[in-house]
């Protein structure tokens, strides 16, 4: 089956750039090298893919194209941050039934719904409209997870250009496993799908989790459970969090998105927290909360390995080395598992200490295919300094992507240490996966501004 792509690049000077093609990820190769010196993107380079839609129908590829070309750069920006509330305002401000534009053409999208997951749905359907100018009124069926992206299967890998990559003749990827979706973005979609698919199997209507008070996996498995029509309770450390809560929230946008999306917070001292595993300290939970689904803290385990193993396709079966940030090590798991005999899969661990060779050994049973590189975690987890928040910034200045400094800033400033030092030869292709994160950006940014240090910026 033919397929048809409506993408959206943004240049470096901010302009959108809207195009059609049959194969995306060479389409944005072509143009951030630049190999048609007469396109709108030449002088504007290096470009970010922003947004991209898969269609089986050239004709409805050609509709939708034509009619976000018309749109003005709110709402594409909008578009290509997933900022469905936004969208939906900004389009229903074009609406024909509006006092002050009755005399424009009306859109699709409903200006009511009987609920914000209808309504969101509801949105979602413009992205894969047909030729008619009407949407379909009836909500998407589809709940859960799936209804995040309709590509949700399908991150692309982008080319990185760096002056050390021609230098040293490597050419480097990195799979966009963050554009799945705002907060289940990368990793942490992976690990929570088939965990939430199992809870609801066993007919558990409440999903349980640990973190610490910046846990990307917290924000996930809060808005996961909201899309599957789950509860959530995050047992979170920290148990002075508690005492204001509003205050706490009000400092901390890690606890108020999981806030906002329903979950409730059990705070618990540090010296509790390091119990978590123990038998007397989840009975003990279940007596205060009832029967729940369990899941680790970091969402590793058995079925989140097996989600893992998804995120390779068997297109990446062209790289050499596939390179991925390591926290609790079900990430790199999943990938060890999946990648071809010929695959090197390289672990950059983000937390001190050479425990993680064994806890990884504990869940794959491949041995020769893997290694962690063990240098490059800036002092431990949650660790960073000046240098990483530079690198951070230079590289999204260079490449228009956003990195974290908790995993993918540590991990892609090891990748370009060993390539100036020739870890790789020669014509190797490598495979990054960018396991998202970038929520927890503006929490960062909160404890270096208290320290008078540099900010990571995106602008």
């Amino acid at each position: 089956m033919k397929l048809y792509y409506v993408y959206i690049l943004e240049c470096a000077d901010k302009f959108f750039y809207t195009g059609i093609t049959t194969n995306i990820t060479r389409r944005f190769v072509e143009h951030q090298k630049g190999l048609n010196k007469t396109c709108f993107t030449f002088k504007r380079r290096p470009l970010e893919l922003i947004f991209y839609q898969e269609f089986n129908d050239v004709n409805q590829a050609i509709f939708f194209e034509k009619k976000i070309k018309k749109w003005r750069r709110s709402k594409k920006l909008a578009l290509g941050n997933e900022d469905f509330d936004t969208l939906q305002i900004l389009s229903e401000c074009n609406n024909q039934s509006h006092s002050k534009n009755y005399k424009v053409t009306k859109l699709s999208l409903p200006v009511e719904s009987k609920s914000k997951e209808e309504e969101n749905s509801k949105v979602l359907s413009l992205r894969a409209e047909s030729r008619s100018q009407e949407v379909e009124n009836k909500p998407s069926t589809k709940r859960g997870l799936d209804s995040a992206r309709p590509d949700i299967q399908q991150s692309i890998n982008q080319q990185i250009f760096l002056p050390i990559l021609q230098e040293k003749k490597v050419d480097l990827y990195i799979k966009r496993e963050d554009k799945i979706h705002p907060f289940v973005s990368g990793n942490k979609f992976r690990k929570l799908k088939y965990n939430i698919l199992e809870a609801k199997k066993m007919q558990q209507d409440t999903l349980l989790t640990f973190g610490g008070a910046f846990s990307n996996h917290i924000v996930a498995t809060a808005v996961a459970g909201k899309l599957a029509g789950l509860k959530t309770i995050g047992v979170i450390r920290g148990d002075e969090l508690r005492n204001n809560l509003q205050k706490t929230l009000a400092n901390n946008s890690t606890l108020k998105k999981a806030h906002e999306n329903g979950m409730d917070f059990h705070f618990v001292s540090r010296a509790s927290y390091r119990d978590k595993t123990s038998v007397s300290f989840i009975n003990s939970l279940k007596e205060q909360f009832g029967d729940f689904y369990l899941i680790p803290e970091g969402g590793t385990n058995d079925l989140a390995i097996k989600g893992c193993e998804e995120i390779l396709t068997k297109e990446d079966s062209e790289f050499d080395a596939i390179c991925v940030a390591v926290g609790t090590g079900g990430t790199i798991s999943g990938l060890i598992n999946s990648a071809k005999s010929h695959q090197k899969v390289i672990g950059f661990p983000a937390l001190k200490g050479d425990f993680l060779q064994q806890e990884i050994e504990k869940l794959t049973t491949r041995r020769e295919n893997w290694s962690l590189l063990n240098e490059y975690h800036f002092g431990g987890y949650a660790k960073y300094n000046e240098v990483l928040i530079s690198f951070i910034n230079q590289f999204y200045a260079a490449t228009k992507i956003k990195l974290d400094p908790i995993y993918t800033g540590k991990m892609l400033f090891g990748i370009v240490d060993v390539i100036k030092k020739d870890y790789f030869s020669e014509n190797s292709k490598i495979l990054i996966i960018h396991t998202g994160g970038i929520q927890g950006i503006e929490g960062v940014n909160q404890k270096l501004s208290n320290k008078n240090l540099a900010l990571i910026s995106f602008s």
